[in-house]
């Protein structure tokens, strides 16, 4: 018998039943304790994630429309999804872009979305820098959900 075992057994003769129980009881509650405190703060983080997407997408949104003409050649653009990692470093930018006329492609109008998204990160910095303290740094994507819809709906029609 090891010297921890044979202390385990001398306090438990020491100690009635009820009172061995309720220091058990004890342990137990403060593990169930930990596991609510560990769960509320995964919810509150996955909760304060949404409402950074929901602030990015947003302000996001008004900086691309309000640039559009000018630096865009006059593309409508959509921000349909942000998506920020939990450490809240980088974020994943989903874009529907509608090239007005046929002098450009989404792929063009993209490649100037990445070739301007340290200015787009600047004025997304003026615009959150009361709600946030660092900005995320921004990748873009193209929101092709549209074009699985409508496919998906030719394919339904054939």
């Amino acid at each position: 018998m090891t010297k921890k075992q044979n202390v385990f057994i001398n306090s438990s003769k020491n100690c009635t039943k009820k009172i061995c129980t309720t220091h058990i009881l004890n342990m137990l509650l403060l593990q169930l304790n930990k596991i609510k405190l560990v769960t509320l703060q995964i919810v509150m983080e996955s909760k304060r994630v949404e409402k950074i997407n929901r602030l990015i997408q947003k302000d996001l949104a008004e900086i691309l429309r309000e640039k559009a003409q000018s630096e865009f050649f006059g593309a409508m653009m959509s921000v349909t999804k942000v998506a920020i990692t939990s450490d809240l470093s980088f974020a994943r930018v989903y874009i529907s872009i509608f090239v007005l006329g046929n002098k450009y492609t989404d792929e063009q109008i993209l490649k100037l979305i990445m070739e301007k998204k340290d200015y787009i990160r600047m004025l997304l910095g003026q615009k959150v820098r009361h709600q946030l303290r660092v900005v995320p740094d921004l990748m873009f994507f193209i929101d092709d959900t549209l074009e699985y819809a409508k496919r998906i709906d030719e394919l339904l029609k054939s």
